[in-house]
């Protein structure tokens, strides 16, 4: 199923994203690579989380997501291989396309990995993520209950 979304001068869809490995390295593999981001390299090795959503303009992939068992927290669930392209950040790709992810999760607990930057920590957090020391690389937990 397609959601197709208009946020501030934004209008993208967001759709699964398991048989759009391709469109998602054409898209976002080189400024993930810039950055110094291995999430597409993960992708392109197989290591494809179990749900995976992606932004879309047209027929270009803005931005993918992906959840998985989190292995680290007991009844968990984790966000993993979620970036945006650089130009379509602050605009409401990341903050629509977390909240579906969230959303569709069957778990109470979700959990992240937040090293890269103070943005990209205030961004969980404005989401409701909590900080917290681990376990081991899990910097924030939101709990829904």
């Amino acid at each position: 199923m397609n959601w197709s979304i208009r946020y501030a001068n934004e209008q993208f869809t967001i759709e699964d994203g398991h048989d759009q490995l391709d469109k998602i390295n054409d898209s976002l593999g080189e400024p993930a690579a810039n950055e110094g981001f291995s999430i597409i390299r993960r992708l392109n090795n197989g290591q494809v989380p179990s749900k995976i959503l992606v932004a879309k303009q047209g027929d270009k992939v803005i931005g993918v997501g992906g959840m998985k068992p989190c292995s680290q927290v007991r009844n968990a669930e984790r966000v993993s291989q979620f970036y945006i392209h650089p130009d379509h950040r602050r605009s409401g790709v990341a903050k629509t396309l977390a909240k579906k992810l969230i959303n569709e999760s069957p778990y109470l607990k979700i959990t992240c990995e937040s090293h890269e930057s103070e943005g990209t920590r205030k961004f969980w957090e404005s989401l409701g993520f909590k900080p917290t020391d681990g376990p081991g690389e899990v910097t924030h937990i939101l709990n829904r209950a």
